[in-house]
């Protein structure tokens, strides 16, 4: 008997033995599975991040050239500027040059007027005008191919340039130069040229991005490095698989695996162009970063050893959890990259033409593809009125007049003040909304057309369903509202550009 009960303890104690053995070994198992499994998705996850900050930059950086393209082009139409034959406009146009420059905060170092020759007229800031005045060289000089289309003193048709130059302040690095011609009263071409510090101007685009000691960010051209946020980890060893001039010949986003040091990295280059000129930035990083800082602690499964009938079912209720947020993560990634590619083409339609009236009919036409409406209007400030510029809708009726007095219009005349958009999901409870009795409009959205620091108009969305607009349509809109502001001031400085050349033609006509 005594034998029977040791026999049958041995035997319960070797089967919990076994039972234990073999749950360490599912355990040991679910880990080695689990970590596989966490570390696959913390990577996925990181380069889909690490490509949607890169694709970030490169398209702020753009958006950055083109607010200075639209500003060099806007000065360079003043007449103060354009009027050669008065010297009593010099010291107007000093002013400009300094209200401009000064409000890049660092970016522009100076900006100079050249003439059709190639000559420097005046300049800003003072010490570089005194340069111009005691005829002492000036620090940089335009490019003789540039200067030899405009010598003849004659209307030459060319593009605002961005070029690479020597100068005298800076032998090592040189600058970037932003050349734009300045038609004169005289017929002549001359140029009015921002002198750029790229490095300032990087490090203000690029400096909300966090870096740990193993991270690193470039900027670079085809021939050199402009910018590097961190000085300790060298550019080399991916030059080494990719050369400088295949860097910045993407025209897409992409990631790269390479080695550094013994380090396994990842490097997302995303194109930049503006102006004919190809950069790439260039966003680098440890492949251990990405695994830690995901916030998920493998010993939580060892809460399971405790349960181990339930152990297959909690691993697989994990695994298709963390495919679930996986599957989330990934749709959001689609939508944003869709946003994107819609803003960029959306881009694209706005500044193919100079026509103003093509161009608000392309805003009209663009914003459906932004937000939905059932009517949506430009609204443009003239003197203390609001003028009609564009309609497009069902409402008609409600827009027959082309404009009307900014206190007729509370809620416009509030995003005009403020410079922020303003939405109001009901009108009929709203005391800023004046309607008719048939007016069907439910819902409005306002958004400020801004030229640099200045609110020119109103962009209307208007909708018949009571809170219509989401917030994420509020930021597409506004978002929309910068491209359509640029693409706007483009087109009115056009218009005042052939306006000016048919005067002249027409007092050249008389003359004759």
């Amino acid at each position: 008997m005594k034998a029977t009960v040791v026999t049958r303890n041995f035997s319960v104690n070797l089967i919990v033995i076994l039972a234990v053995g073999v749950v360490i070994a599912l355990i040991g198992l679910a880990m080695f599975f689990a970590s596989q499994l966490v570390n696959d998705t913390v990577v996925d996850q990181f380069k889909s991040q690490e490509l949607q900050l890169a694709s970030s930059l490169s398209q702020q950086t753009e958006t950055y050239f083109n607010s200075l393209i639209a500003d060099i082009a806007y000065l360079s139409a003043q007449p103060e500027i354009n009027t050669a034959s008065s010297d009593r406009l010099r010291e107007e146009a000093l002013a400009l040059l300094a209200e401009h420059g000064t409000a890049r905060d660092g970016i522009i170092r100076s900006i100079a007027v050249f003439s059709y020759r190639g000559e420097p007229r005046y300049a800003w800031p003072e010490p570089l005008a005194a340069v111009i005045e005691a005829g002492e060289r000036f620090p940089y000089a335009l490019d003789s191919q540039l200067v030899a289309q405009t010598k003849d003193g004659t209307y030459v048709p060319i593009e605002t340039q961005l070029v690479r130059a020597s100068h005298r302040d800076y032998p090592d690095q040189g600058t970037f130069l932003l050349i734009t011609p300045v038609y004169t009263d005289l017929r002549k071409t001359d140029f009015l040229v921002y002198d750029l510090d790229l490095d300032v101007l990087f490090s203000q685009l690029m400096g909300f991005v966090e870096l740990d000691a193993r991270g690193q960010l470039w900027v670079l051209n085809r021939d050199e490095v402009l910018f590097q946020a961190n000085a300790t980890i060298p550019i080399e060893s991916l030059l080494a698989k990719i050369s400088l001039a295949s860097l910045v010949s993407f025209r897409e986003p992409v990631i790269e695996d390479y080695t550094a040091e013994g380090d396994d990295r990842l490097a997302v280059i995303a194109p930049i162009t503006t102006q004919g000129r190809d950069f790439a930035v260039i966003l680098s990083r440890d492949v251990d970063t990405a695994l830690n800082r995901v916030e998920f602690d493998l010993r939580q499964i060892f809460v399971l050893a405790g349960v181990a009938i339930l152990l297959i079912t909690v691993l697989a209720g994990v695994a298709w959890s963390l495919n679930v947020r996986a599957a989330r993560r990934h749709l959001v990634e689609v939508q944003r990259r869709q946003t994107a590619r819609t803003l960029l083409e959306v881009s694209r339609a706005l500044n193919s033409t100079l026509n103003l009236a093509d161009v608000l009919r392309s805003i009209m036409a663009e914003l459906s593809h932004i937000v939905p409406y059932d009517s949506a209007a430009v609204l443009l400030l003239d003197r203390s009125k609001l003028v009609v510029a564009a309609h497009r809708g069902s409402d008609v009726d409600e827009h027959q007049a082309t404009e009307f007095d900014l206190d007729e219009a509370q809620a416009a005349n509030q995003v005009l003040q403020t410079g922020r958009p303003l939405v109001i999901q009901d009108t009929t409870q709203d005391e800023r909304w004046q309607s008719t009795a048939t007016s069907r409009i439910r819902a409005w959205m306002g958004i400020p057309l801004r030229v640099r620091d200045q609110t020119v108009g109103v962009l209307n969305i208007n909708s018949h369903q009571v809170g219509h607009f989401t917030a994420e349509q509020i930021e597409l809109a506004a978002a929309f509202a910068d491209q359509a502001s640029v693409a706007l001031q483009n087109a009115r400085l056009h218009e005042v550009e052939v306006k000016q050349i048919e005067q002249e033609l027409t007092i050249a006509r008389d003359i004759q």
